[in-house]
């Protein structure tokens, strides 16, 4: 899900991002709907992608956290380069 050219480090924190909005603004959509409907389900379903949205959230920060510390155990957060081809 990383966009044309992204790898590593800056690609995954791009898409946790991504599913962090995703996820809470899915949420929203339900509570709304579970609230406005009377529905216990559709209340359920948004609290389940509200903990969802707070996962990816957590994940998100702390890929942000590493890059900025420059951790070693991930990739740096520079989008790295694609190897060259060895085929001839």
């Amino acid at each position: 899900m990383t966009g044309a050219g992204q790898s590593g480090a800056a690609g995954e924190r791009r898409t946790l991002w991504i599913v962090f909005v995703l996820n809470a603004g899915l949420a929203i959509a339900f509570l709304i709907a579970g609230v406005t409907a009377d529905s216990n389900a559709l209340l359920a379903n948004g609290l389940d992608n509200l903990s969802d949205a707070a996962v990816s959230r957590r994940h998100a920060l702390r890929a942000e956290q590493e890059c900025n510390a420059g951790s070693k155990a991930r990739a740096p957060c520079r989008l790295r380069q694609k190897p060259q081809s060895t085929l001839t």
